[in-house]
């Protein structure tokens, strides 16, 4: 047994629908919920932002800095001191463990 014509119905619907969204079908509503939506920040967001705000302005190189290691290297007035090197990787490698 063969039964036709049964989706004819919810097809001329669907199309009127989206033909004519204005006339208060379900899509004209979907429309006036979504222009309802709306988004708020907590105020830790915003501090996080206006913090990422700085910090992109901020370089990524010292320059002052740089320019007077160059200088102190060029001299040779630059000095190691190894023991203090490795007192820090002792201590990162503690810190890691």
């Amino acid at each position: 047994m063969k039964v036709e014509g049964t989706n004819q119905y919810k097809k001329q619907t669907y199309v009127k629908e989206t033909k004519n969204p204005e006339k208060g079908s379900t899509a004209s509503k979907q429309r006036e919920t979504k222009s309802k939506d709306t988004v708020s920040l907590s105020s830790g967001l915003k501090d996080l932002q206006l913090v990422k705000k700085a910090v992109d302005k901020t370089p990524d190189v010292r320059s002052e800095k740089v320019s007077e290691l160059r200088d102190k290297i060029n001299s040779g007035t630059y000095k190691i001191d190894p023991e203090k090197i490795a007192g820090k990787m002792m201590n990162s490698v503690d810190g890691a463990i």
